[in-house]
């Protein structure tokens, strides 16, 4: 009979890696091949641009373009973004120079996921409304200033969004998973009632759609008691990243768990 690391073994995963430093990639990439993980978001320090645009990190590259290569349905993509960026309908600079040094033609890199959460924002509660909009005005934006061939555009999604009425779907959860390639729900929890009942809503918006998504969960430290799975042991972890698999696949193109993050996991699971 199946173990629970057997089972969570088998899932298709992903995952988040933050403060990592490219020579740090192979490490990381080792990792998810001893873990069964095909799609990796890497959150890149401003510190690396120069050094990646100029090939500095050049074997680092290589490393995530061979561990690409090495399996069918592999992904890499730069996590970018922050709230602040829903404040406007137009395109961060920032994001504008990341991607001139890091997602070029010859980038190792597949695109990029959208990490901007505008629900954390202290004006959320009365201009959800005009935070959703600018950020539906944007994404396509986004998109667009990605190179060809490297134009994979990734977006988080909250369970907020359900709330929010859509420009073309109900709600503005429809709207962004429509604007985009593939969505993570941060909808964090660390139980299988937890995680089924904070997730209804946003699959039941998810099971009308086809575009593939993760469900996010989190091994964080101080995100809150019901939120994260630090305080779990490794088998009840992995046992519940089987659960939210199964209801992710129960809903569209619901594909497994998004772990956040590489630092954590890899306390929790060595």
């Amino acid at each position: 009979m199946p173990s629970p690391e057997d089972d969570y073994l088998a899932l298709s995963k992903s995952l988040w890696v933050w403060q990592t430093a490219p020579n740090d990639f192979p490490a990381v990439l080792t990792y998810a091949d001893t873990w069964g993980i095909d799609r990796i978001y890497f959150g890149i320090n401003t510190q690396y641009w120069d050094g990646i645009a100029n090939g500095q990190y050049a074997t680092a590259m290589a490393a995530v373009a061979g561990w690409k290569a090495a399996a069918v349905g592999r992904q890499v993509l730069v996590a970018t973004g922050t709230p602040n960026w829903a404040t406007s309908a137009g395109v961060s600079s920032v994001f504008t120079t990341m991607v001139s040094k890091v997602v070029g033609p010859a980038s190792a890199f597949d695109g990029v996921v959208l990490d901007i959460e505008p629900w954390t924002l202290a004006n959320w509660s009365t201009d959800s409304a005009t935070l959703c909009a600018n950020l539906r005005n944007a994404l396509p934006l986004y998109k667009g200033a990605l190179p060809v061939g490297k134009n994979a555009c990734w977006a988080v999604t909250h369970p907020s969004y359900y709330a929010v009425a859509g420009a073309n779907n109900p709600t503005f959860l429809g709207d962004v998973i429509d604007l985009t390639d593939g969505t993570v729900l941060m909808a964090y929890r660390n139980t299988d009632a937890l995680n089924t009942s904070y997730s209804a809503n946003s699959r039941s918006v998810y099971a009308g759609k086809s575009a593939p998504w993760f469900f996010g969960q989190t091994l964080n430290a101080g995100a809150g008691a019901n939120v994260t799975w630090a305080d779990k042991t490794a088998t009840e972890f992995e046992s519940g990243m089987v659960f939210v698999t199964s209801l992710a696949q129960g809903s569209g193109g619901g594909i497994g768990p998004a772990i956040q993050s590489y630092s954590t996991l890899v306390g929790k699971i060595p």
